[in-house]
């Protein structure tokens, strides 16, 4: 794997994890944060998971994606057919350090739960909740990897009895996490036995609060106010409560999205132009078309245009970018540049 992906996004040492694809420790050089980023054999996603995958949604208890994008050759600039995920870099234990107490157990469900109200509450699912993407850390538990079932096709650890992947399918599998982990054994779909025939010694509020999760029928995993209160009865009452609050969705488009879309707009012309000349068989290329952007210091002129970038690379076309220190004619670096690469067939 390269050392650079997309001219953004410096990776170090490959990371131990679950799920398909590999996984980096990195740096956004963009930014100058460490960061993670996985890189999958996958396709732009479709549907919902647009805010998630953009990097614009932030809840206490989910771990935050930065952005996802296709994967670029950084000769061509073109699409590898490969799709990277960056993500918040979180420092903590996997369930597996958790203490065999069923008060520590029950924190851990509210967390979660919390955590798949968030997603629910977007019209989203985790859709691959596994024991080894809960994170313990000093703030309470995180739920890793959002969305990446969207982008992998992985086959979810815990199938719902209905075969659905959704929210009620998350609290589902959410239940088959906490019994596996009192119990040692995968719960069956159909007839789980009874958590306190396996282990008499936990609580029976934990008991009913897990045995509603693995409801068989969906609807009643959705009763999450009992739920809730009888996985906060088993944690005491000196727990902490998880934070309820809904996910934010980071409004950084708000008043830009007319412009992003004239961006697009004019790459689509450009796009049709030049399949026209294709299949016109015209030897000469067409005159480059140029949008200077000229804004105050801080506006935000660097991160528009790597949003738009970003979506124009989803869709093959070739975006170049970079700075020019050329104040009379600031265009003809890039006029020059893109002459040659039409004279070689680029």
């Amino acid at each position: 794997m390269e050392g650079l992906l997309n001219g953004r996004y410096r990776l170090g040492d490959p990371l131990v994890h679950e799920g398909p694809g590999e996984l980096f420790a990195a740096q956004d050089l963009l930014t100058g944060a460490s960061c993670q980023v996985r890189v999958l054999a996958a396709q732009a996603p479709k549907g919902a998971l647009g805010p998630l995958l953009e990097g614009r949604v932030r809840h206490p208890h989910i771990e935050a994606v930065l952005g996802s994008e296709a994967v670029l050759d950084p000769t061509r600039g073109t699409s590898t057919g490969r799709w990277l995920v960056a993500s918040e870099r979180v420092e903590g234990e996997t369930l597996g350090a958790l203490p065999d107490q069923a008060a520590a157990l029950a924190r851990v469900g509210l967390g979660v739960l919390a955590a798949l109200e968030g997603l629910a509450a977007l019209g989203l699912c985790h859709g691959g909740l596994t024991p080894s993407r809960l994170l313990l850390t000093p703030g309470g538990v995180k739920l890793l990897d959002p969305g990446l079932h969207a982008l992998s096709g992985e086959e979810p650890r815990y199938p719902a009895p209905e075969g659905r992947r959704d929210a009620r399918a998350d609290l589902y599998a959410l239940g088959a996490c906490l019994y596996e982990h009192a119990t040692g054994r995968v719960p069956d779909p159909r007839h789980p036995i009874p958590l306190r025939e396996l282990r008499g010694e936990l609580p029976p509020s934990l008991e009913r609060a897990v045995a509603l999760l693995l409801e068989e029928d969906p609807r009643r995993r959705a009763e999450l106010d009992e739920v809730r209160g009888l996985l906060g009865e088993a944690a005491g009452s000196g727990a902490l409560s998880p934070s309820r609050l809904p996910p934010t969705i980071d409004p950084s488009w708000v008043g830009r999205r007319e412009l992003l879309g004239e961006l697009e707009a004019l790459a689509t012309e450009a796009q049709t132009a030049a399949a026209a000349g294709r299949a016109a068989r015209s030897a000469a290329p067409g005159p480059p078309t140029f949008l200077r952007l000229v804004a105050p210091a801080g506006y935000g002129k660097s991160r528009l245009l790597a949003e738009a970038g970003r979506r124009l690379c989803a869709r093959d076309v070739v975006v170049l970018s970079g700075r020019v220190f050329e104040a009379r004619d600031p265009a003809g670096a890039w006029r020059a540049l893109l002459e040659r690469a039409a004279a070689h067939g680029a």
